[in-house]
């Protein structure tokens, strides 16, 4: 009924239950995550909440990682 392909994943420890568009047309991985001000408003499962994962690390445009957590607060 969403009118695209997406697959659950679970992401961190311990595991948060995450949906994902699955765009053969990209080569970028996002989730919303707790801190994003601009992810959207709707999402099938809550956000990822990153201070409840031991394992997760922001990373942005800083760090020369290949990505940029531009909307989230912790820059």
């Amino acid at each position: 009924s969403l009118g695209y392909y997406y697959a659950n994943i679970y992401l961190g420890t311990p595991p948060q239950k995450q949906s994902f568009i699955i765009d053969t047309g990209s080569t970028l991985f996002a989730i919303p995550c707790n801190m994003c001000t601009s992810c959207g408003l709707r999402h099938l499962n809550p956000k990822f909440d990153v201070t409840r994962s031991n394992t997760s690390k922001l990373l942005n445009c800083e760090t020369g990682k290949g990505f940029c957590a531009a909307d989230c607060k912790d820059k």
